[in-house]
């Protein structure tokens, strides 16, 4: 079950069962998808899209979860995202990791 689901976080982003972060999924599709591993603050998830929307990219679909301080988006997008788009310099943010 453990093997199965680290594989499921590797391939698709979604988590499941971690002791640290929110249980989180999205349908796997064709786009590109980008998780984020932030801080759960306010504004963030503004400051996150923001940089999404000054890059000409759009979101096709997001979710967002929270687990104290910790939140985790995962965001699919139309066409293709050029390195981490400035989404790294935003405070709060641990990780970014496109799939």
């Amino acid at each position: 079950m453990a093997a199965s689901q680290l594989n499921d976080f590797f391939e698709t982003g979604s988590i499941l069962n971690s002791v640290n972060l929110p249980e989180c999924s999205l349908p796997r599709t064709d786009r590109v998808r980008v998780t984020i591993i932030h801080k759960n603050s306010p504004n963030m998830v503004g400051q996150i899209t923001n940089k999404i929307a000054e890059n000409g990219i759009n979101i096709a679909e997001m979710v967002n979860k929270s687990r104290g301080d910790a939140a985790y988006t995962v965001l699919d997008l139309d066409g293709s995202f050029p390195g981490d788009a400035g989404i790294e310099s935003i405070s709060g943010v641990i990780k970014v990791r496109v799939i």
